[in-house]
């Protein structure tokens, strides 16, 4: 092959990778995206009265608005999860997110011990916090070790 063969083959490599680099990136930036973090807190209720929450926070990282609709904890049972009870105080769902907006879910810590306590089997427990878009897409966050050692006391 000659120069002007091996010059035209560099430029249509260059071309090739440079398209498959931009489609990528393209690709991501269409993708919904959530970074779901779950914690333990401690918070004044409406009434004034300290209390303890799960808190599930989840943040829009992607490009694009998304709208959560529903949160709660999942089981280690099949399919199972505790969906976290209605509070227009604690739970303002559903809630669209656009770019880099956040959404603070909180559960009283007694409505998880009751939840829980109301299941017949000792060997349930918590595994992960998730939270459900408008498309069904699930995205989940590990749970803080106080939530991870609670059981069915029997």
């Amino acid at each position: 092959m000659n120069s002007l063969a091996w010059l035209t083959l560099l430029i249509a490599l260059y071309g090739a990778v440079l398209s498959t680099i931009i489609f990528w990136r393209e690709r991501q930036k269409e993708k919904r995206t959530i970074r779901v973090e779950c914690r333990i807190a401690i918070g004044l209720s409406p009434s004034g009265t300290p209390g303890r929450y799960v808190s599930i926070v989840a943040v829009n990282s992607g490009h694009r608005p998304v709208t959560i609709i529903q949160a709660g904890l999942k089981l280690n049972t099949k399919e199972s999860y505790i969906p976290m009870v209605s509070n227009p105080v604690f739970y303002p769902l559903p809630k669209k997110l656009e770019d880099s907006d956040p959404v603070t879910i909180l559960m009283e810590w007694d409505n998880v011990l009751n939840s829980l306590s109301s299941l017949k089997d000792n060997k349930v427990r918590f595994t992960k916090a998730f939270v459900q878009d408008a498309e069904g897409n699930i995205y989940s966050a590990p749970l803080p070790r106080a939530l991870k050692e609670l059981s069915v006391a029997k």
